[in-house]
């Protein structure tokens, strides 16, 4: 007998996650009935800091701590009968690019710790799918660089960053080691290109996956776009703040002050 639909989305960063899980929790009284939803809000602060954790020192107490997080979360859910889907990119790890970080070396073992707990804590039998959004690679660089300009001290130029960077934009080679490690389960890939004109975009995989019966998937409100980046022409500003001697209070109010006087007014 087949066990509970269990699907992870698992990653990756800037490929559509937050709109994904925007559109997941929209929806969450059509969904409800059919699948337990943990998204972000359940797992950043029990679980997925530990994630980021591990990815950026391999230390097996991190690896630990994340294994408990997880445990303590899913064994509080009220499930039934009903499927379950995790979503929350920094299971993966920090996003690469931020202090230093230089890739997805740590997904493979959070990915395989997270089989371990489902099976040892919730069902030894269950229907495990693994799902990772990805994106055209020159496209996610930019992203993550825009990104990374924000919310850190990044002092790299573009060029720099992206060679640096190459071999993490190259998802294959990372979707490789993670199905390795979290075999026999199916790890599912899906481009954001190719579900730009599908009205759930990145969380229709997810959807199918679970289940959802076509009739309420029909009454689906439609996806907003979030977590949507900075302007790229504001990139040498935020360089030039990042390369200052500001103190790191003060360089994030001035980049925040930058982001504020460029956003539209209601």
């Amino acid at each position: 007998m087949e066990g509970r639909r269990i699907v992870i989305h698992g990653g990756f960063h800037k490929t559509g996650t937050t709109s994904a899980q925007k559109f997941i929790f929209d929806n969450g009284p059509l969904i409800w009935p059919h699948a337990a939803t943990v998204l972000p809000g359940r797992t950043r602060a029990r679980v997925a800091r530990h994630a980021v954790r591990y990815s950026v020192g391999n230390a097996q107490p991190d690896l630990n701590r994340f294994r408990r997080g997880l445990a303590e979360v899913l064994g509080g859910l009220n499930l039934g009968k009903r499927a379950v889907l995790i979503s929350d990119e920094n299971l993966s790890g920090r996003m690469p690019g931020r202090e230093g970080q230089a890739g997805y070396g740590g997904a493979p073992d959070l990915m395989a710790a997270m089989v371990r707990v489902i099976r040892r804590f919730m069902e030894k039998d269950a229907d495990i799918h693994f799902v990772f959004t990805t994106r055209d690679p020159e496209d996610w660089l930019r992203s993550t660089w825009m990104h990374n300009l924000r919310t850190s001290r990044l002092t790299l130029n573009f060029e720099n960053y992206a060679e640096i960077h190459s071999d993490t934009a190259d998802f294959d080679l990372v979707i490789q080691d993670i199905r390795a490690a979290v075999a026999p389960y199916p790890v599912h890939t899906a481009r954001i290109e190719a579900l730009a004109d599908n009205p759930e975009g990145p969380a229709a995989p997810l959807i199918q996956l679970l289940g959802i019966p076509t009739e309420k998937r029909m009454r689906m409100g439609g996806l907003t776009r979030a977590n949507i980046g900075p302007d790229p022409a504001l990139a040498p500003q935020l360089l030039d703040l990042n390369r200052s001697s500001l103190a790191n209070d003060v360089l994030m109010e001035r980049k925040a002050a930058l982001l504020d006087s460029l956003s539209p007014k209601t």
